[in-house]
């Protein structure tokens, strides 16, 4: 009897949690990604809890449920679906760990999500609950949520350090934050499909009289924003694509310009093909002629 209490107290110990191998690059399903290997990986959890170190993919949607089903972020995981957690399950993204999910996160009642790291969401956040609490303790937040909120009150997320709580966690205009954070070119290496490259057109030479030249783009895609650089800065707020090519009007400023493009669905970018340099011109100097007029 002694016996077998302790063989079900051992079988607990070991599998009331998986742990993938640190310092390693794989997909969850693979059953070599955990250490110890993990017999038969499944994507739906329920009753344990999952470790990340390493850099692990999902190629799909995961799922939490049941009791102490919890999952820690210590490295990187990245979840190409959606993301969902039933009651009383936990997401934890410790310092240094990143969690990307392409797709939606839901989080049940009772769930607690603390990001002391990165997660980015490119879809939704749900809380279907109301003791759901979702916390970033750093500041600036390194939360970016790329569709809605719901619901959108004070209780779902906490990310002190900002004016409001909206613009704290950088959801609404990810196109903007994500891009100009650290972590965006990070992020971009973890999309499936990016923008298509189409060329630069326009460019050339005015005289500093004029008002510019025009620069442009040979076609587009409706979804994605394109964003007109010199010297790495946008030059103005991005231009919608609309499936076929684009204007960003004349530019008056000497340099060289190039475009790059930002899915506002998926929130992955690409360079478009090429650039174009603008030249300003000066005007000869102006030479006055004096004639002396001979009098009678």
């Amino acid at each position: 009897m002694l016996f077998s209490l302790f063989l079900v107290i051992l079988h607990f110990d070991i599998f009331s949690q998986h742990t993938s191998k640190n310092n390693y690059t794989g997909t969850w399903l693979t059953t070599t990604s955990w250490s110890p290997t993990w017999a038969t990986p499944t994507t739906s959890i329920s009753g344990y809890n999952i470790t990340i170190y390493g850099y692990i993919t999902v190629n799909g949607s995961l799922n939490f449920s049941g009791s102490g089903g919890d999952l820690f972020v210590n490295d990187t995981l990245v979840v190409q679906g959606d993301l969902s957690f039933g009651s009383n399950n936990n997401l934890t993204v410790y310092t240094g760990g990143v969690l990307i999910v392409r797709g939606n996160l839901t989080a049940g009642n009772k769930t607690d999500i603390l990001a002391n790291s990165y997660i980015v969401i490119t879809g939704n956040f749900t809380a279907s609950g109301s003791q759901t609490t979702f916390s970033s303790p750093i500041s600036p937040s390194s939360v970016f949520i790329g569709g809605t909120v719901e619901p959108v009150d004070g209780n779902v997320t906490d990310c002190p350090g900002a004016p409001g709580y909206i613009t704290n966690c950088n959801y609404g205009n990810i196109d903007q934050d994500l891009q100009n954070d650290p972590i965006s070119s990070f992020v971009n290496t973890t999309c499936l499909v990016v923008p298509t490259a189409y060329n630069v057109t326009g460019g050339g030479s005015y005289c500093e009289d004029g008002s510019g030249v025009e620069v442009g783009l040979s076609s587009s895609q409706s979804g994605v924003h394109y964003h007109l650089k010199i010297g790495g800065v946008d030059t103005d707020s991005p231009v919608d694509g609309t499936g076929s090519a684009i204007s960003f009007g004349n530019q008056a400023t000497a340099g060289t310009y190039t475009v790059r493009a930002f899915d506002t669905t998926t929130f992955c970018a690409s360079t478009m093909t090429g650039n174009i340099t603008v030249t300003v011109n000066t005007l000869p100097p102006t030479t006055l002629i004096y004639h002396e007029l001979e009098g009678n």
